[in-house]
């Protein structure tokens, strides 16, 4: 049996573009909002690459206002999982351990645990569903992760124990 280490932000859900995501609370704030064609325009610029902090791209919004996004109580309540993302984590953790290891901001941890716990914890054989809130992710241990994040990767690229 594996323990698999799996992200939840970009990985499990995407939090940015979907309703009642951050790029869809940011263009509701703005007082000069584009459009999410604009939006990507703006993206394929850099070959893709998004600013982390996508309140960068509303630059009217002062970033203590942008960041409010992630201090709601019930956000993960709110947002809805990539398309067979339950069923191929519920498949995998059968005969896997699998472990939500994800960076929280302190008002949104709670939401996002159950959320997790909603999706997983009843149909995951007991022992095999586990939330950990961290930035520090080379500490959890595992033989696999996933994580859209290549910083949170490269942190495991020297350990042969984990892919």
């Amino acid at each position: 049996m594996a323990t698999i280490i799996c992200d939840v932000d970009c990985t499990l859900l995407d939090p940015i573009f979907q309703e009642h995501g951050w790029y869809w609370y940011l263009q509701r704030n703005s007082n000069a909002p584009y459009s999410e064609d604009e939006f990507r325009k703006e993206i394929d610029k850099t070959n893709g690459v998004i600013e982390y902090d996508i309140g960068k791209y509303f630059p009217d919004i002062p970033r203590n206002e942008a960041f409010a996004f992630w201090q709601d109580h019930r956000l993960y309540q709110k947002l809805k999982p990539y398309e067979d993302a339950i069923e191929v984590l519920t498949k995998l953790g059968q005969k896997h351990k699998i472990v939500f290891v994800s960076y929280c901001k302190q008002f949104h941890q709670k939401s996002k645990y159950q959320m997790l716990h909603d999706m997983f914890k009843a149909n995951l054989p007991e022992g095999h569903f586990a939330f950990l809130a961290t930035r520090e992710k080379w500490a959890v241990s595992g033989d696999v992760i996933i994580d859209d994040r290549h910083e949170f990767l490269n942190q495991f690229s020297d350990r042969k124990d984990c892919l």
